[in-house]
This record gives structure tokens, C-alpha cells and sequence, in this order.
């Protein structure tokens, strides 16, 4: 079996190389931002700094940043001239952002702090593309994608937790590269090809049927967490219906005696909430009786064939944010104007994909298209489900 997977990793990255870096901040260069001399005298002591920090390099990485709305710029310190302590911090802060670029494609980032607040796994820092997990013994914020690419925007959160509003101070990056033949751009996917689902537009939810959202021509992606946007890829529409992977379906079930009103679970058996804490994303658990969440949603059209999917308790809609291209839950009077409803796509014929759920184990499992456990796959598409994470995957002996 080990064998085997070996030759699935080959299949996957071909020729690609990987190869990792670790850039500290110390080694910064180019900067652009407002610089302030330090203050060191009796009644002032303040560090030398940018605030507001734009952009900075390390090596062939840029890093640009935003204040995003946030109360506070982010910043670039050293540490005062009569400290001992000579390592100095990029220093981001709520609703910051940081955007990260280089020619050369990537797949993994792991931030090194020495302080950081109001990040956790249920308020995190959310990207572009890929998740993020923190590890507060270790003090780093880890970033991984499945695909390397040469753009990923980061976002602080906007909620407090506790008294501490989110911050983290950054001392280095370790960064995993990969050469080769990658998507171009933040957030996309290579050159769709023909082969795969067909999912077509409807008007109408059926329950039990199996759909995905569609916007801006970016449809939406398996959670890869328990929590947080709906990814999305790039899509071609002809004809009402686009070529797409069904283990990004989500199986919508009618609740008993309420109108238009499902459940919706993922193909790992997931169902989607929200909770009260974080209005804007979603979160995800096997069991739907779980009262902290909360898991129906009426589904409703428009005249513009526009589905309008609204979560019953908080009212909030699925929507597109034309930024990124994720899917999060908005408030209708309020963003109208700037965020995008969905169209519904139905995948065609269904399949029981719906049905398979990640072993409790971290051995890899497969599945055909239609939802049976293959023990020895053959060369062809199937679902592989490894952990809690179920992927398609072409295997060729």
C-alpha cells in the first residue's frame, strides 16, 4: 500500500520540485510605508517603525498589506535601540491584510511568532485559496494549499475573543516552493478539461438532489475545515451546464413539515451551519442536532434565476464575495450592491458520493464514482478519502 500511494505522490507533482526557505523579517528589504524614527527620552519611548506598512521583500517574495477597515495599521518594528532583543516583527492586526506574490510558485507557508491573540481555530485568519491551523505551543500559523500557486491573500479576523481583539506579531517565514507547471494567479485552477460531472442550471430543489453555487463563472469547492468560506474553481458554462468534480456536490435534504426549507451536506458528510459568533462563514459538523449550530436553510428563486439560500435563524444569505471569489454568508439589505447571489447547478444522474465519510484513520480509502469501496483501484477517476479530506484523484499503473 505504501508503494502504492508512493506512485499516486509521483502521478500527482510529475517532475516538480520542492524546496523550502526560511526568510526572517531581520532580512527585509524594499520597503514602502511611512518610517518614524525612534523616541527614547523621558517621557516618550517609542521603537523605530513603519505604520502604515505597504510592502516589503523577502528574497523574491513581495509582501503587501492593507489595513482593510481595521483600527490599526499594519506595521514593521524593530526593537529599541537599548534592548538586547534584536529580532524585529511584522505586526498585523484586525481585518488586516497581507497579500503574498512571487514568480516562483508555492503551497505551503508557515508563520513563526513571538506574540499572537485572538486567533484560534474557530476565529481565524482566512485566504484566498488553502487553510490556515495555529499551533499557540509552538506560536505558528501554518498555511497550506493543495496546489502550488504564486499568489495567496491573507485576512486577519474581525472578531475579539475574550478582552483581545486578533493580532500577531510575525518573526519569520518558512516557505515551500514548488518549480514546475502551476495555475497562474491567486486562487485559480489549472485549464479546466472537458472530462468530469456535468452539473446543469435549475430553477427547482429537489430533495436528496445533489448541487453546487455558481457565480462569476467560479463554482464551489469541498471544505478542506470544519469551518470558514466556500473555496471556489474556475468553471466553463455552455449551454446551462459546466464540466465539474461531484465530490464538490452538496446534497440538499428537505426538513419535515417546513416549507422549502433543507439541510445541506457535503460529500464527507458534513453539514453546513452557522453559528452566532462568526455571521459571515460557515460551520461544518457531522451531527445536525448539534445546537450551537444552526443548519436549515430556506431555498427560495428569483425572477434572474438567482437562488436565495438563507440561513433560518441568522437570516444571512449565501453569497459570493467578488473580491476573492469565495462563497460567505451576508445580510441581503446590507450588501446587495457589492456581494453576488449564486445560481444553482444540479449534478446530473447524482451519485453516492454524498455518502462516503473519512475513516477514522489517516489510511487512504477509495471510492468509484458511484460510492463504492474499491480495495485495489485500477487505472481511472475515483475518491480518495484520507482523513477528513476527499479529493478525486486519476490513477494510472
Amino acid at each position: 500500500m505504501k508503494k502504492f500511494l508512493l506512485s499516486l505522490a509521483v502521478l500527482a507533482y510529475g517532475a516538480n520540485v520542492m524546496n523550502a526557505e526560511v526568510f526572517n523579517v531581520n532580512d527585509a528589504t524594499d520597503f514602502d510605508g511611512t518610517l518614524i524614527e525612534e523616541v527614547n527620552t523621558d517621557k516618550n519611548k517609542a521603537a523605530k517603525h513603519y505604520d502604515p506598512l505597504n510592502s516589503l521583500k523577502l528574497g523574491g517574495y513581495t509582501l503587501t498589506f492593507t489595513k482593510n477597515g481595521g483600527s490599526s495599521n499594519p506595521a514593521y518594528y524593530w526593537n529599541m535601540s537599548t534592548s538586547q532583543n534584536t529580532q524585529n516583527t511584522i505586526r498585523l492586526y484586525k481585518l488586516n491584510t497581507l497579500e503574498i506574490s512571487s514568480e516562483e510558485a508555492f503551497g505551503t507557508i508557515v508563520f513563526k511568532l513571538n506574540s499572537v491573540k485572538a486567533i484560534t481555530e474557530t476565529n481565524m485568519v482566512t485566504a484566498t485559496v488553502g487553510g490556515l491551523t495555529v499551533n499557540t505551543s509552538e506560536m505558528t500559523l501554518k498555511w497550506t494549499n493543495s496546489e502550488a500557486v504564486k499568489s495567496v491573500k491573507f485576512t486577519m479576523p474581525s472578531e475579539k475573543v475574550g478582552k483581545d481583539n486578533p493580532q500577531a506579531r510575525i518573526i519569520s517565514l518558512d516557505i515551500t516552493a514548488e518549480t514546475g507547471d502551476v495555475p497562474e494567479g491567486p486562487g485559480t485552477d489549472p485549464t479546466p478539461t472537458p472530462e468530469g460531472d456535468t452539473f446543469s442550471l435549475v430553477e427547482t430543489v429537489v430533495s436528496g438532489g445533489q448541487y453546487n453555487f455558481v457565480a462569476s463563472n467560479k463554482a464551489g469547492k469541498l471544505f478542506t475545515k470544519a469551518y470558514g468560506y466556500m473555496s471556489t474553481e474556475d468553471v466553463t458554462i455552455a449551454d446551462g451546464s459546466f464540466k465539474g468534480d461531484a465530490v464538490n456536490a452538496i446534497t440538499f435534504t428537505a426538513v419535515d413539515g417546513k416549507e422549502n426549507t433543507f439541510t445541506m451536506k457535503d460529500s464527507k458528510g458534513m453539514y453546513l451551519g452557522q453559528d452566532d459568533e462568526h455571521p459571515n462563514s460557515f460551520q461544518l459538523a457531522e451531527d445536525p442536532s448539534k445546537t450551537a449550530f444552526h443548519f436549515e436553510w430556506t431555498v427560495t428563486f428569483n425572477a434572474d434565476k438567482k437562488v436565495i439560500v438563507t440561513n433560518t435563524v441568522t437570516g444571512r444569505q449565501v453569497m459570493q464575495d467578488p473580491q476573492y471569489g469565495s462563497f460567505g454568508m451576508y445580510k441581503d439589505a446590507v450588501i446587495m450592491d457589492t456581494y453576488v447571489l449564486p445560481e444553482l447547478f444540479k449534478l446530473e444522474g447524482g451519485s453516492s458520493v454524498s455518502e462516503i465519510e473519512a475513516e477514522a484513520n489517516d489510511e487512504a480509502v477509495y471510492y468509484n464514482l458511484q460510492g463504492v469501496k474499491v480495495a485495489e483501484p485500477e487505472n481511472g477517476l475515483y475518491i480518495k478519502v484520507q482523513g477528513n479530506k476527499a479529493t478525486k484523484v486519476l490513477i494510472r499503473k
